[in-house]
């Protein structure tokens, strides 16, 4: 197959060579999720507890469309640590059935539900410094107030790195 390609403005560069993200507060929103392996086996930990790994892109900002990676684990809830995935479903705008006490995870939905605060600390990982999520929570009080189902509005963003 042949192809015209015109990279105006494109400037070389090597593979996995992106500009740090500096530490500090973001709006981002789910851009996919990979819940398989590449022989299309549940991703999970080796206590057997199921993995999702999700992307995130920036949303506004200097740094917008650049990509942060996330992998949730979602432990049982005798385990600590169970909360951080409670608290990022909750966030996210995922189902919760109040009377069953279990959450209906459907994660082809996620790049379509709420955008939320990405809080991004560094990390050193062999040798090499990189961007993590630290932890997600509500752009706003209000969307907290009401269980991050509410859409953020332009003018939440104030105080956030843009």
């Amino acid at each position: 197959m042949r192809y015209e390609w015109k990279p105006k403005g494109v400037k070389e560069s090597l593979p996995g060579n992106f500009p740090l993200i500096p530490e500090g507060e973001y709006i981002g929103k789910v851009d996919s999720v990979v819940t398989t392996d590449g022989n299309g086996d549940e991703l999970t930990s080796r206590n057997g507890d199921p993995i999702i790994r999700v992307r995130i892109k920036i949303e506004v900002g200097e740094y917008k469309d650049q990509l942060l990676f996330h992998q949730l684990v979602l432990l049982a809830d005798s385990k600590p640590g169970a909360g951080i995935a409670y608290h990022f479903l909750k966030v996210l705008g995922e189902t919760y059935n109040t009377h069953t006490e279990t959450w209906s995870i459907n994660t082809a939905r996620w790049p379509f539900l709420n955008s939320f605060k990405v809080v991004v600390k560094h990390e050193t990982y062999e040798g090499k410094i990189r961007a993590k999520v630290d932890y997600v929570d509500y752009i706003n009080d209000a969307e907290k107030a009401d269980n991050g189902t509410k859409k953020a509005k332009d003018d939440t963003l104030e105080g956030l790195i843009i």
